[in-house]
């Protein structure tokens, strides 16, 4: 019985917010919902940029009114960008699919009334309506530098000077590095008579002991053993090769072929850069330029903003383009292997196979072209529809046999072999 007044409780509170809200955004945005609930009235963000517009104006600078979904989701998060710059902390602000989805309204309506509050200080040319009380709370962000990826790094820095010794002194794995002093010893005048190893090999014929000072003589410091771990250049013999770091052209996977598609490229499109080929290509634009010019319309339409959903459409384009002219399936990348730069070499081997295949397949192109012409395609045609029965995917060959054994009466474990003759009595034996 609590729980529920307790959840009667919450209820009412978020009934009471949700009101308060929704007056707010009508009294700010001069517009009107209706009947229409609060959650679908804003889903398509067009309400939420015209409250910000009028809170400060211009700060959601294109609006879309279409009822695609990615154009609807734009507007939500142009609103949020403008909350954020709004002074809207963080840990108050929603995301996209908390509104479009109606995954968590709740947090929509906490955010809207947090910037109902937050205006009061960080929109002084705003006259009201507000919410709530005014906040002076900020926290300031800034991106971290920016520094080259190392082998090491992440690993301790504090330990270079101790390795560095070590290797100096020829420290190998399986030999004891005793030979080093404490600093407490050194300062009482006894390390010179400690012993560098506990069982001392045997020294070498033909060098002689060292001089003894006084009675008592501190024994020889063995001599150093050669190990054949360590070849004359003072490194390790059998040492692992360093592994290439990210961004080495190994690791990405560099093939011979990009100087040719490159020039390939800028030939056909009449651009020119000096960027790196995959971050030339990420926005997909260059391409689509290229197929438009081997077959015009093949890309009706480029997108030319920095959105990576609008950078990604342009790649996807590029792909169906591809298709359409010929390139086989098995040649064609996909669209995380461009703009991610996960597989740089399926890239350039779709754009070689793309520049041979239009020897046939774009008649009107009049060049230049890479490689030899292809003739090679393969037919793909959807499957007849059927409808699903229970015995799908078995054998039908049998239905037959199975049909007659059910009508002779065949049941599991009784003989269907046919009845053997009877056998002759077995002939008396000779007198």
């Amino acid at each position: 019985q609590q729980q529920q007044q307790q959840q009667q409780q919450h209820l009412a509170a978020m009934a009471d917010l949700e009101r308060e809200v929704g007056t707010w955004v009508e009294a700010v945005s001069g517009e009107r919902r209706g009947g229409q609930d609060l959650g679908d009235w804003l889903k398509d963000g067009q309400v939420l940029c015209r409250l910000a517009n009028k809170i400060k104006p211009g700060i959601c600078p294109r609006i879309n009114s279409g009822t695609m979904p990615f154009k609807q989701m734009e507007n939500v998060t142009a609103f949020i960008h403008a909350a954020r710059e709004l002074g809207v902390l963080e840990k108050d602000v929603f995301s996209t699919v908390d509104l479009y989805e109606q995954k968590n309204l709740r947090s929509v309506w906490l955010c809207l009334y947090n910037l109902g509050s937050v205006i009061r200080t960080s929109a002084p040319s705003f006259r009201g309506p507000y919410l709530g009380v005014a906040q002076t709370s900020a926290v300031s962000d800034a991106a971290r530098q920016r520094q080259s990826v190392t082998q090491d790094m992440g690993f301790r820095k504090d330990i270079d000077v101790e390795v560095r010794a070590g290797a100096r002194k020829q420290r190998i794995a399986g030999e004891d590095p005793g030979a080093a002093v404490r600093p407490a010893d050194a300062q009482n005048g006894r390390g010179a008579s400690r012993t560098p190893s506990r069982t001392p090999s045997p020294m070498p014929q033909g060098q002689s002991a060292r001089a003894a000072t006084g009675a008592n003589a501190a024994p020889a410091a063995p001599a150093k053993r050669q190990s054949h771990l360590v070849p004359p250049g003072g490194g390790v013999a059998n040492a692992r090769p360093a592994s290439p770091s990210r961004g080495s052209p190994s690791a990405q996977g560099s093939s011979p072929l990009e100087p040719e598609v490159r020039r390939w490229l800028e030939q056909v499109s009449g651009q020119r850069s000096s960027q790196d080929l995959g971050d030339w290509l990420h926005d997909g634009r260059v391409l689509c330029e290229v197929a438009n010019t081997i077959k015009p319309g093949s890309c009706p339409r480029i997108n030319t903003s920095d959105m990576p959903f609008k950078q990604m459409e342009n790649i996807t384009a590029f792909i169906h383009a591809c298709r359409s002219l010929g390139v086989l399936e098995k040649d064609v990348f996909s669209t995380v292997d461009l703009y991610e730069q996960k597989n740089m070499r399926s890239v350039l081997t779709c754009i070689y196979n793309l520049a041979g295949v239009i020897r046939t397949t774009a008649p009107t192109f009049s060049g230049p072209y890479l490689g030899v012409a292809q003739h090679a395609a393969v037919s793909d045609a959807a499957r007849t529809k059927q409808a699903v029965t229970q015995d799908m995917g078995y054998r039908k060959d049998i239905d037959a046999e199975v049909k007659a054994g059910v009508q002779k009466g065949r049941v599991a474990g009784h003989d269907p072999a046919p009845a053997r003759p009877a056998s002759r009595p077995p002939a008396s034996p000779r007198a």
